[in-house]
């Protein structure tokens, strides 16, 4: 999940690119391998970056949280910003990443992928279960809706994509002030990782 900054439209020029490039970077592996990813992405926006400045034109950067759950079923976190990665298991959620943004001012991240030649991501793994459910979702999500409320469509035990398209519509509802972005992930090590499409 990456949500732009630096106005609507480098914004997301920033996510795209930023998401596009981990993607193609990224070939599977572990935390190491998915770290690489965010860092080639903070390379490639910053490189960028430095194409605007000579044009004039102004800055651009965008967070970056990327889950990958290997054949092992371990799952490994790479979290640059505020967008955030929850854990749901067994009727409990946990917050996965931390915040790298002011408390009180908005949109002034401490962390953002393209503001430097160089970022160090927040990375974690964790050993996943079955029926354990995973939200990474833009900052736009959870200003609307809180994590009781969150906590509770993750229990409803419905297929993750109707979980996201719920999440969505609630925080739009309540007005929508940011980009909002919900991609839920549920484990299944029979059948593999069921998702969103």
């Amino acid at each position: 999940v990456a949500d732009g900054v630096g106005g609507h439209a480098a914004g997301e020029v920033a996510s795209t690119e930023a998401a596009r490039n981990a993607s193609k970077v990224f070939t599977g592996g572990k935390r190491r391998e998915l770290i690489a990813a965010v860092q080639g992405s903070n390379t490639h926006v910053h490189e960028l970056n430095q194409h605007r400045k000579a044009q004039g034109k102004g800055a651009m950067g965008t967070t970056l949280t990327a889950l990958h759950i290997d054949l092992d079923g371990e799952a490994h976190i790479a979290h640059v910003g505020d967008t955030r990665v929850y854990l749901h298991r067994m009727g409990h959620m946990t917050q996965l990443t931390l915040d790298q943004s002011h408390p009180v001012i908005q949109k002034v991240l401490f962390r953002a992928i393209g503001d430097k030649s160089s970022v160090t991501p927040y990375s974690a793994s964790i050993d996943t279960e079955d029926g354990d459910h995973f939200l990474l979702c833009s900052d736009g999500l959870n200003k609307e809706v809180t994590d009781e409320e969150i906590k509770m469509e993750l229990n409803s035990g419905d297929h993750p994509q109707a979980i996201a398209n719920r999440l969505v519509a609630l925080a739009n509802n309540r007005g929508g002030r940011d980009n909002i972005t919900a991609l839920v992930l549920k484990v299944n090590h029979k059948k593999g990782i069921a998702r969103q499409p």
